[in-house]
């Protein structure tokens, strides 16, 4: 499992800004944002930032959209100015958010044209070799597991994938039960440890019980580790974070 960076962690920074930081901290590859360092709707910022990122001896992971299926499309947004951009940047994947609600504030004709659009952009992307990956998100159709298990049974797509994340407050055990859940599309974890809410984020150490049982779980599924959110935000706070992932895995 490789280990990289989400870059709307520090949104407040140019691409090159962080892939300086990134070379600096040992981690290997980007998730670019879609709402700050290389917009929706930009394919030519793509292209200049697959450059940097590869003058660096970096890797592109991802394209992290906020497309939200069944929404953006009306709101302005059309998915193939997404696929367009994400071409530009050589991105192998693009994240989506599957609706704008939780599944149960979901009507069931709201529910089915938000699942529609998601195939539909998934044959698009995957035309085009690329995966779509929902997140793991509340406020979505994937808020919770019941609601996660239902989009990836009726989304029975090679190119549709999940990433996961810890939820906020949940045990070790609840926790682990998801990632089982999403494990078989697995793509990518974003990874941070805010404890025991999401205004107490820590030190990614101090979440090394959990985090080395998620770690082992997701072996051979998730291809990226991919660090997302600081303590106050800080640079420094990246590196040392950096540091104990890349330690653990190398641990195995």
């Amino acid at each position: 499992m490789n280990v990289g960076l989400v870059s709307i962690s520090f949104r407040s920074l140019t691409p090159q800004e962080i892939l300086r930081e990134c070379h600096a901290a040992g981690v290997a590859g980007v998730e670019w944002g879609g709402d700050k360092h290389v917009p929706h709707t930009a394919p030519e910022r793509g292209r200049e930032v697959l450059r940097m990122t590869t003058d660096h001896d970096l890797s592109v992971v991802c394209y992290g959209s906020y497309y939200r299926c069944g929404v953006s499309e009306d709101a302005g947004l059309a998915f193939n100015q997404v696929l367009e951009t994400a071409l530009a940047l050589d991105a192998p994947a693009i994240r989506v958010w599957v609706g704008a609600s939780g599944s149960d504030s979901t009507s069931p004709s709201e529910r089915q044209e938000i699942l529609d659009d998601l195939r539909r952009i998934t044959e698009l992307a995957a035309a085009e070799g690329i995966r779509i990956c929902a997140e793991k998100h509340d406020k979505t159709l994937t808020d919770t597991d019941a609601a996660t298990r239902d989009v990836m049974e009726t989304l029975d797509h090679s190119a549709f994938r999940m990433l996961w994340q810890p939820t906020h407050g949940a045990s070790l055990e609840e926790n682990l039960v998801t990632l089982d859940l999403c494990r078989p599309r697995l793509e990518n974890l974003h990874v941070f440890h805010w404890w025991p809410t999401a205004k107490d984020r820590q030190p990614l150490v101090e979440g090394e019980e959990r985090w080395k049982a998620y770690l082992n779980r997701a072996r051979g599924h998730a291809d990226w580790a991919l660090l997302e959110f600081f303590r106050e935000d800080k640079v420094p706070q990246f590196h040392r974070d950096a540091r104990t992932l890349i330690a653990w895995l190398e641990a195995g």
